[in-house]
This record gives structure tokens, sequence and C-alpha cells, in this order.
């Protein structure tokens, strides 16, 4: 029943899209990414290593709509495959955007919808590599690229904010009393230096409750972009406390106009409770982790981009028993 439900949701959108497509109003666009994927050594042994194959890991329609010269909409729907190397599925369809936005004026505005909070939508544009991997709060599941709820967003001179005040239950029906608030203050240094401080607070309920502290750092040149971020992480769920810091810091050389070069280093400093459920890349739940990518990437065409790289993460030696994971990747993201 479940099954059918969504292929009749996938169908409606489907149909009012065209139909919008038809009408000629506003901007459609989408991307597709994927990989062809070989699992070459994995802490669950013989449970992955040696897997390999292809998947979409995410598909994106959009449509803009520029109302008038201070009113917005955006529409986004996301497709994604299972990527747990377990469960069988079809590529299934999601909301990820569904926002009005009004101008106060060319820099200032509100948001009303589903739209992202500023907890790495910053670092996730200069990264500028979602398709290859999702920022580290992104990828560890410390917080969701979606949120519901109203946000503030704007720059005046060199300083830019974004406040948000939401569900906290991502694109999920909310089913809880209390509420989540997100800031974020950036200012832009001299010679292409940019850095940024971001808050959040999430209250559930007296038993469950977290909040996130960072601090980004990034430089923007011609050739090159680094950016570099910590955050500090703390949960309380039902009496249980516990913290998920993260160090992460990447670097991307332009070898020219075609290609570039990547590469990443991520440092779990705690063991992540959520890391086996993690998509496409299951972390071990038992220790310290750290992930390395390095690749290259390489467009033919404007909307066409091709990107080799390898994943690979290691575990602390506190825990014997934990062996590291290594997976090799042929990126292929199509822009439409």
């Amino acid at each position: 029943m479940l099954g059918k439900l969504k292929v009749l949701i996938l169908v409606s959108v489907l149909i009012v899209l065209s139909s919008i497509m038809l009408r000629a109003e506003g901007k459609v666009s989408g991307v597709i990414f994927g990989d062809y994927y070989y699992v070459g050594a994995n802490h669950r042994e013989a449970d992955l290593e040696g897997r390999n194959g292809f998947w979409i890991r995410r598909v994106y329609f959009t449509y803009d709509n520029l109302l008038d010269e201070k009113n917005k909409i955006r529409f986004r729907m996301e497709f994604n495959q299972n990527g747990d190397f377990v469960t069988k599925g079809k590529i299934t369809p999601y909301i990820k955007d569904a926002f009005f936005q009004r101008m106060f004026n060319k820099r200032d505005s509100i948001i009303i919808g589903i739209s992202a909070p500023p907890t790495y939508d910053v670092i996730e544009e200069i990264w500028g590599y979602r398709d290859i991997e999702k920022p580290a709060l992104d990828l560890q599941k410390i917080r969701d690229s979606r949120d519901f709820g109203v946000a503030f967003k704007g720059k005046k001179d060199k300083i830019s904010y974004h406040l948000f005040l939401g569900n906290g239950s991502g694109t999920d029906v909310e089913l809880d009393k209390g509420k989540a608030f997100y800031a974020a203050v950036g200012y832009e240094l001299p010679k292409n230096f940019f850095i940024q401080a971001y808050g959040d607070y999430d209250y559930k309920d007296a038993d469950n409750s977290s909040y996130v502290m960072q601090i980004f750092l990034a430089y923007k040149g011609s050739i090159f972009r680094i950016g570099a971020h910590y955050s500090y992480s703390s949960f309380e769920a039902k009496g249980a406390n516990y913290r998920q810091d993260i160090a992460s810091v990447f670097a991307i050389y332009k070898i020219n106009d075609k290609s570039d070069f990547i590469l990443r280093y991520d440092a779990m400093l705690y063991p992540n409770p959520k890391g086996e459920s993690i998509s496409y890349l299951p972390f071990s739940a038992k220790a310290d982790s750290n992930l390395v990518i390095a690749g290259i990437s390489f467009a033919p065409h404007k909307s066409i981009k091709f990107s080799p790289n390898i994943k690979y993460i290691f575990y602390s030696d506190k825990i014997e028993d934990v062996k590291s994971d290594l997976y090799v990747n042929l990126t292929f993201t199509f822009y439409f």
C-alpha cells in the first residue's frame, strides 16, 4: 500500500511539474549524480568486501519562479536509491524544498516553508562537491539538511546572517512540543578569506535536546579554495548524554578550466552511534573515525562531470577489532 501511495505521489508531482513547464512559467532545472562503486575493504568484512555496482544517489528536480522583483517560490523534488547495502527498493521521491521568499531589499529576505538551515549551506557551497560526498555534519547525521520553518537571511557590507526557527524534524511531521533555533553570522575577511560562526539549539522535550556550535574558515581564490571547520555537538536523549565532535578540512585545486583536484579529511572525535545507518558509506559505531577523500573531477561539458575518487576510513587504534574501509568510486554528475 505504501509503495502504491509513493508512486501516486510521484505521478501527481510529475504531472504538476509538466504542466508548469508547458506553461513556460519560471525555470526548471535539475541534477543527477551517482557512482560505480567498489568496496575494497570494510569493517563488516565478508558482508561488504568485494561489493560493486552502479547506483543513483540523488536526482534533484527544481522549479523556481521569480513572481516579481520581491517574491520568489521554489519547489524541489529529491529522488534517491537505498544505500544501506542490504535493502532492495525502487528510487524513492521526497520533497526537498518548498518555500516562499519575500525580499525586503536586494540583500535581506524572509523565507517561509521547507528550506536549508544555516548549518552547512555555506560549507557545502564552498566545498562544491556534494555529488562526491555530503558535508561532514550532514554525512554523520548530526543535523538535517532541511527543516520546516521561518528564516531571515541577508547581508550588509561584509557581514552576512542567517536566522532560522524550525520544527527540528527535518522534512518529517512535527511530533513534539519543542522547536529548533539556528543562527549563523559570517564575515568576509581581506584577501579572499571568510569566517562564519554558527550555533543551534533543538529542544524537543525535557528528556531530549541537543545543540551544535561551529566555526568555519575558508579561502576562496581563483586557483585554490580551502575550508576548515570544527563542530562541537552535545546530545541528551532520555537521560543518555553523548558528544559528536568533528574536525574537517578540504582543499580544491583548479588544474585547468575543466578539471579539479579534490582532497578532504574528516576526523570524528567520538564514535557515532548512527554510523552504521549512514547511506552509501556506513561507519563503524564502535570507534572514532577518520575519513580521507581524494579524487579528480573532469567536466568534458558544462552539463557533464566525471569524478574518479577514493574514500578511505580508518578507526581509532583503541579498538583493535575494527578494520578500515576502502571505497573506490567513479562518480558521474549530469545537469539539466
